[in-house]
């Protein structure tokens, strides 16, 4: 178990940014229709926010690392933990900014990095509870920071969901009250 959460540790923060870049690459390079900015700015504004919160839920799990091995003499955090937390930290800040700077976001990208970091999310937070076992309160903080940002990303997974519902039936009725922005 414990190898299959250090695979999952080097593997989430990775999957999650190759499939934002790949999804936005293509958006990129193929023309989008044109959207109404200022019809949805708060589902924009939902979205800015929710991705932030789960940027900085990692970087709450770095600072309670941190103040545990402060605390604790002789703990350390695992090489594959550190490294997950940080890479993650940095994965969900370039998103947050991507799409802090995006006036109408095409939500392709976003949609696929929430849907994956949520079910990769759960995958590590179940083996940290199956492989790790819980020693402290600090332990406990953990998993309570993972489960809180396995919400946040439920939240915005369904928010994605919902949404492409919303442009498709936009798309059949022949309006633009299916755009997103």
């Amino acid at each position: 178990m414990l190898q299959a959460l250090q695979a999952f540790h080097y593997l989430t923060p990775l999957l999650a940014a190759a499939i934002f870049g790949a999804a936005f690459t293509i958006i990129l390079c193929t023309p989008q229709p044109s959207q109404i900015p200022l019809s949805r700015k708060t589902r924009h504004l939902a979205a800015l926010w929710l991705t932030l919160a789960v940027s900085v839920s990692y970087v709450a799990e770095s600072a309670l690392y941190i103040f545990r091995a402060l605390i604790h003499q002789g703990w350390w955090a695992r090489q594959d933990t550190v490294l997950y937390v940080m890479t993650s930290v940095l994965v969900w800040g370039c998103i947050f900014l991507v799409l802090w700077e995006s006036k109408a976001p095409v939500w392709t990208p976003y949609v696929g990095s929430w849907l994956c970091g949520f079910g990769l999310e759960i995958i590590v937070c179940t083996l940290s509870t199956v492989a790790l076992p819980r020693e402290d309160d600090f332990d406990n903080a953990r998993l309570a920071l993972q489960t809180l940002r396995i919400f946040i990303l439920l939240v915005l997974s369904g928010y994605g969901i919902s949404s492409y519902i919303v442009v498709e039936k936009g798309k059949a009725n022949g309006t633009r009250s299916g755009n997103l922005s």
